[in-house]
């Protein structure tokens, strides 16, 4: 209500009395406001409304700060700031990175990474790559030590690699292990991840390899002279390979015989040979003779690292097996 309002034509009495009456209404309007303030703060800490309009600028919390939201703890309401979104767990058998490179003989480096642990609870970063050393018992970071103390290794032999990391901590290293030993945990390292194998000849005679994505190839095989296996006709012969175990495996296969023709059939241990190689399920075959021959071949090792021959004919049979590397899924258990 505007004062020419009050003043239109009354006399000095009469405009007092609007004035003053104007006046009171406006105290009674800033009443109201403050009113319905201290109803709406003193309300919503006791109670959560399922109706209630208010303008935003009537909105006020006591000791509140900028960023905070009203939170409702089921008693009663009160500021907070929002928690932060948490990192979203990775795909279950997720990594990428993880590289491993030849630095010398007894020195390994692995890239940066981060994949999802060996359990599915938790994701492991390590930020920066590292490097191990395969003879001596593991000390935490680059340069140190990576064995698994109390494994011993019989040589030559297959090592596993595996990532450790501290929940919380985001700390994360690099081990080494026989090809036997499932790492679960080296305190204060409680998830882990294989990413790879090595092999090695001795504690100080890592076979140089190059890796690829998942695959290794030995840049020399994996024993100088080779598997040498003497055959005996329509026999199951079990092979060990130097090779990892549950893995892809690529090799070069050479046979050879003094005389007459041979069949070799290799496989998986989990394929059941015939009663002997025929020529339609023979890994390789020579004429008669004095034979030599020679292929590639992949094969599936199983948990012994162990694949399986047979042969027929030929004469003083020698099978000789090469490694030159595997498809390693690393810890990708699909």
């Amino acid at each position: 209500m505007s004062l020419d309002t009050l003043n239109n034509g009354d006399s000095g009495l009469e405009a007092r009395t609007k004035l003053n009456a104007a006046v009171a209404a406006i105290i009674a309007e800033a009443a109201t406001r403050e009113a319905a303030d201290t109803i709406l703060q003193s309300d919503i800490s006791g109670r959560a409304y399922t109706y209630h309009s208010h303008d935003l600028s009537q909105i006020r919390g006591s000791g509140a700060t900028t960023g905070q939201v009203l939170t409702w703890s089921g008693a009663s309401w009160a500021p907070a700031t929002p928690a932060a979104a948490g990192t979203p767990p990775l795909p279950r058998g997720y990594l990428s990175g993880f590289k491993m490179t030849y630095n010398n003989s007894y020195l390994v480096d692995i890239s940066a990474g981060v994949c999802r642990d060996s359990t599915d609870t938790e994701n492991i970063t390590m930020a920066a790559g590292i490097t191990k050393n395969i003879g001596v018992n593991f000390s935490p970071g680059t340069g140190n030590g990576g064995c698994l103390p109390g494994i011993s290794y019989g040589l030559p032999t297959i090592i596993s690699v595996w990532v450790i990391y501290i929940p919380g901590f985001g700390t994360a290293d690099v081990i080494f292990a026989d090809s036997t030993s499932e790492i679960h945990g080296y305190s204060p390292y409680t998830k882990t991840r294989r990413i790879g194998w090595l092999y090695v000849s001795s504690l100080t005679a890592i076979t140089p390899f190059t890796q690829q994505g998942d695959q290794v190839i030995l840049n020399s095989g994996a024993s100088s002279a080779d598997l040498s296996i003497t055959m005996t006709s329509n026999t199951d012969t079990p092979i060990t390979l130097p090779a990892p175990p549950n893995t892809d495996v690529m090799m070069r296969v050479y046979a050879s015989s003094t005389s007459g023709a041979f069949k070799i059939r290799l496989d998986p241990t989990s394929v059941t040979f015939p009663a002997a190689p025929t020529a339609d399920t023979c890994t390789m075959a020579a004429p008669g003779g004095t034979v030599v021959s020679n292929n590639h071949l992949n094969l599936m090792t199983d948990a012994s690292s162990k694949i399986h021959a047979m042969s027929s004919g030929g004469s003083n049979l020698v099978l000789k097996l090469t490694v030159r590397g595997w498809n390693d899924p690393r810890g990708r258990e699909d």
